[in-house]
């Protein structure tokens, strides 16, 4: 498992594996990978939120999410792995809305 150092990576806590599986949104898993906690959660809640107030994403606010997610990128390219699935669903933001990425699709 990775070790990051990079802040803009949500830190691994556990990998549980089960003998048995689950499904979460139409998908089967065996094993899970906790992560420390996003305080604001998903980038894609905040931009749903945005577009819901009848509000747009700024250019301004998408040059401050968009180096955090290439450091978290750069970060993992450094430990010799590379991110299989980058997604929305995989995109969280910090308390100072700094965008984090998990690492449970790295190879």
């Amino acid at each position: 498992m990775i070790n990051p150092d990079s802040k803009h990576i949500l830190k691994p806590l556990a990998l549980i594996k089960e003998d048995g599986s689950f499904k979460y949104n139409n998908r089967l898993f065996d094993n899970y990978l906790v992560s420390e906690h996003a305080d604001k959660g998903m980038l894609l809640d905040t931009v749903i939120n945005i577009l819901d107030s009848g509000q747009q994403v700024t250019e301004d606010l998408a040059r401050y999410w968009f180096p955090s997610i290439l450091k978290a990128v750069q970060s993992i390219h450094e430990k010799g792995f590379a991110h299989l699935d980058i997604t929305h669903e995989k995109i969280f933001l910090d308390s100072n809305n700094q965008a984090m990425l998990t690492i449970g699709d790295c190879a």
